[in-house]
């Protein structure tokens, strides 16, 4: 198991306001990382809690998980790809020309 699969399986745990205070934060933390590796990592910790937070700090993770894919590391692109649609992280309705990718 990866450090990113431990993580993602606590935030499932995770109250809403142990979220917005302490994951959120790592998640920007490290979907903003110098190195792609953060970058790569921060792509699986999306998943795990999006459906607990509201409709405004979802939108705000998905302009976020938007950066992501259009990374200029392609290995972040693909990590984004892997991990798009988990969850409804974009549903249905989202149309794919407000997408950055």
């Amino acid at each position: 198991m990866t450090a990113a699969e431990s993580i993602a399986k606590i935030a499932e745990v995770l109250s809403t306001p142990q979220i917005e205070e302490f994951y959120i934060p790592l998640l920007k933390r490290l979907s903003q990382g110098k190195w792609f590796t953060s970058r790569t990592s921060s792509a699986a910790l999306y998943p795990p809690f999006y459906s607990k937070v509201l409709w405004s700090i979802q939108e705000d993770l998905q302009k976020g998980f938007a950066t992501l894919g259009a990374d200029d590391t392609p290995m972040v692109r693909r990590a984004a790809a892997k991990w798009l649609g988990v969850r409804d992280i974009y549903p249905v309705s989202v149309p794919i020309e407000t997408l950055a990718f």
